[in-house]
């Protein structure tokens, strides 16, 4: 059985992550000897999530391309003998392939990204393409992903595969029943309630989505509520928000969660409206899996995982008008709303699960003649 490990950046709690963790925890109980090569010493919540026999290594960089970390990857990498290193992203990725040279291991670059987030990435892109050349396969999460890549900054065609993201169903079937949460918040039967479960970064577009619930606050809809659950840097900005504009009332800032199944409990419907990064949503598979219908921005492969009217509804990234038309629908049509949580559930199940998902991995894996 073929040795295989990981490098990742962090083991935040983003979509990335999780993918990478439960991919590798698959992997391991199908009997891979697996490693994780993490490029920074921060703790995470996520890391309790590997499974004990997945061995673990941690370097604090001290700059974007550290040079000792490269060693002692380097060191480790040839020690395990490994035979594919999945490289997650393109910084991880290069990481990777400026060692292929003193490695045997081929390197697999899984890619979690489409639209860039700032002109500084979109910089770097030009870096990593030069890079990502040396990368023996490419693996994207979504079609439009690898479109959208190819098309915009010219990434070679070659040696590329589309994988969907999966997620374990099991336990999103199940009620989150341990501990019975409201968080404090005093729900009324008639509220229509959101849930966004996502970092608290720019591209996420928190406040520009504030916006939206205070302009429909204002046209009517004042039993609206909005569940923010996560953290970040933008964490203080949003709370100002809804402070100044006297939405204290309407949405609530729940932190980061171990268990988002006592949030997604709470809701009605789950949104996301990320203008940039997004490609193929675990938050959203987990949401659907639960019976929460997602609304989206068109971004990545939303499209790929939304089919409007039937399991959720799209938007334009910052139309604002269209996804206030979306809300207001939804808002007065609960019927709709209980069709689509039916369809969520079903279309993660068929197509979208944890298990689907690691058997593509294993057929890459051992179906690739290096």
């Amino acid at each position: 059985m073929k040795k295989i490990g990981f490098i990742i950046s962090s083991l935040t709690t983003g979509g990335a992550e999780r993918q990478t963790i439960d991919l590798a925890n698959s992997l391991s109980k199908n009997g891979y000897d697996v490693s994780m090569i993490v490029l920074s010493n921060s703790e995470s919540i996520m890391q309790e999530k590997i499974n004990n026999c997945i061995k673990i290594y941690k370097f604090e960089r001290k700059r974007y391309l550290d040079f000792n970390v490269m060693k002692k990857v380097l060191k480790i990498v040839n020690e395990l003998n490994l035979d594919i290193v999945f490289c997650v992203n393109l910084f991880s990725m290069m990481y990777g392939v400026l060692l292929k040279k003193k490695i045997s291991s081929k390197i697999v670059t899984i890619l979690h990204t489409t639209e860039l987030p700032n002109l500084k990435e979109k910089l770097k892109i030009h870096l990593y393409k030069r890079l990502l050349k040396f990368s023996d396969d490419k693996i994207y999460v979504s079609y439009n992903q690898r479109k959208y890549l190819e098309s915009n900054y010219g990434i070679d065609k070659k040696n590329s595969s589309v994988i969907y993201n999966g997620i374990d169903i099991e336990f999103f079937k199940k009620k989150n029943n341990e501990k019975k949460e409201n968080f404090g918040i005093n729900l009324k039967e008639n509220d229509f309630v959101m849930c966004y479960g996502a970092m608290l970064r720019p591209e996420k577009n928190h406040l520009w989505l504030l916006k939206v619930i205070r302009e429909l606050k204002e046209e009517g809809l004042q039993n609206i509520k909005l569940l923010i659950a996560g953290d970040g840097v933008q964490y203080n900005d949003i709370k100002n928000y809804i402070y100044n504009n006297n939405l204290e009332n309407n949405v609530f800032m729940l932190g980061l969660q171990k268990d988002i199944r006592s949030i997604f409990e709470l809701s009605d419907i789950g949104i996301i409206a990320s203008n940039g990064v997004e490609t193929f949503s675990i938050a959203a598979l987990e949401q659907m899996s639960y019976g929460l219908p997602m609304i989206m921005s068109n971004i990545g492969g939303a499209n790929e995982m939304i089919f409007r009217g039937y399991n959720g509804e799209l938007f334009e990234k910052d139309n604002k008008n269209q996804l206030k038309k979306i809300i207001k629908n939804l808002y007065n049509d609960q019927s709709k709303i209980e069709k689509m949580s039916v369809n969520a559930k079903k279309i993660v199940s068929e197509l979208f699960t944890l298990d689907i998902m690691a058997k593509k991995y294993i057929q890459f894996i051992e179906g690739r003649e290096y």
